[in-house]
């Protein structure tokens, strides 16, 4: 049976539009599926499973990216990036300088006095370090909130919503949670470098503030990637300190024991301070979804982008959005 006979006639266009939406995603230098960090991610898992061939394949199980998941989400990957491209990259208060020039006025007007002109290779690090540790509050915060926050979690359960996980799942977000995240993301990034340039103000303190972002490629290259994927890699005695994808996953087991568990981006170390974090057992595998709340409609363009909002005001003005007839399900 050839590839376009097991997809079926009526999904062949489903099929088309998803690899466009994945096209789109893997040229984007700041996602976690730009092409360079999914080789690297994928030639980490050779590595990890160079005994293990079984465990690597399923990195390419057609069972999974032909499920019906992955096919219906290309359209809730195609209006995400559209929001992306249309609104966070055009409002200016989603950008970090929004709140970074903001920052500097405030710094000059109580009188913090500048350091030096050009900053020391130590205060580079420092701002480098303090930046990565920013940006992981920014992601945790946001994320913890978005779980906590009964409204919230209705937009947030789209992503919830996938029952297998392909790297591409991670775009598998409704515009709200893009909007909260680059929101997040733009204050504490915002702040964090407009200190370092009233501290440092030479342009040389610009190199340090890009600079920080290789952190996050070299974690994405080195697995990162596939956080949302079924390969279930760890990196042993780092996984205290860095999430690997084993420990992603366990965010997105539908056992109630994982729930609200390994927040963190990159870093487990919030997860750590706040009680949060879970450490997977090597042989512990997942179910993935939203087990008891896990409604069909996620995967229609109504259910996932629409309906988020009518249950999010419906939680707002204090109703039962749970108690919702059980729709049919989708024939796609």
């Amino acid at each position: 049976m050839n590839l376009l006979q097991k997809i079926g006639n009526h999904k062949i266009f489903i099929f088309t539009v998803l690899v466009f939406a994945y096209g789109i995603w893997t040229l984007m230098p700041y996602a976690r599926t730009y092409v360079p960090f999914m080789i690297g991610s994928y030639l980490f898992a050779f590595i990890v499973y160079r005994n293990q061939r079984d465990e690597f394949k399923k990195l390419f199980d057609p069972e999974i990216w032909l499920h019906h998941t992955t096919l219906n989400e290309a359209f809730i990957i195609i209006i995400g990036y559209a929001f992306i491209a249309t609104v966070i990259q055009h409002v200016y208060i989603f950008h970090p300088t929004s709140f970074s020039e903001g920052t500097i006025s405030v710094l000059g007007a109580i009188g913090v006095k500048e350091f030096s002109q050009t900053p020391t290779i130590l205060a580079g690090l420092l701002y480098i370090v303090f930046a990565i540790l920013a940006h992981e509050a920014a992601y945790y915060l946001a994320h913890r909130l978005m779980h906590k926050s009964p409204a919230l979690w209705e937009f947030h359960k789209v992503h919830h919503s996938a029952e297998v996980m392909t790297p591409f799942t991670s775009f598998r977000q409704h515009p709200v949670e893009y909007a909260i995240n680059a929101l997040f993301h733009a204050v504490f990034a915002g702040v964090t470098a407009a200190i370092f340039l009233h501290l440092y103000p030479s342009p040389t303190s610009l190199h340090f503030v890009i600079q920080y972002q290789l952190a996050k490629v070299v974690f994405l290259t080195l697995g990162g990637a596939l956080a949302h994927s079924h390969a279930h890699i760890s990196y042993g005695l780092f996984d205290k300190y860095i999430i690997s994808p084993a420990m992603h996953q366990v965010h997105h087991s539908e056992d109630p024991k994982h729930y609200d568990k390994n927040f963190g981006f990159m870093l487990i170390c919030f997860d750590r301070a706040f009680g949060t974090a879970y450490f997977p057992d090597k042989n512990e595998r997942f179910t993935f979804g939203l087990g008891e709340e896990q409604n069909p409609q996620y995967h229609t363009i109504k259910g996932s982008i629409i309906d988020p909002f009518i249950y999010a005001w419906q939680k707002l003005a204090g109703e039962d959005s749970d108690a919702q007839p059980e729709p049919d399900k989708p024939k796609t």
